[in-house]
């Protein structure tokens, strides 16, 4: 059910990278979103990983002791590099 992921939706920020990533959900797909890089369709393993064709191989959320989201880690496919993203909304 593809309602369960509005949780996902929102603006995440890197400081390390001084970036901003969208999450959002069109037609029943969550799109992970940045001006640089595009567009790109986030599929679904558990509740706290998504995978993508695109220059991401991976997101893992992170969630609080009240089960909401508070963030990311993107893991970069080149670089093989750890970034985290705190949510911003």
């Amino acid at each position: 059910d593809t309602t369960e992921f509005k949780k996902y939706e929102g603006v995440y920020y890197s400081t390390e990278l001084d970036v901003l990533y969208t999450i959002v959900l069109t037609e029943n797909k969550m799109i992970y979103k940045n001006i640089k890089t595009g567009n790109f369709e986030l599929t679904y393993e558990n509740d706290t990983l998504f995978f993508t064709d695109g220059k991401l191989s991976k997101i893992r959320f992170e969630f609080n002791e009240k089960n909401q989201i508070t963030g990311f880690y993107k893991v970069n496919s080149k670089k093989e590099k750890l970034y985290h993203f705190r949510k911003a909304n």
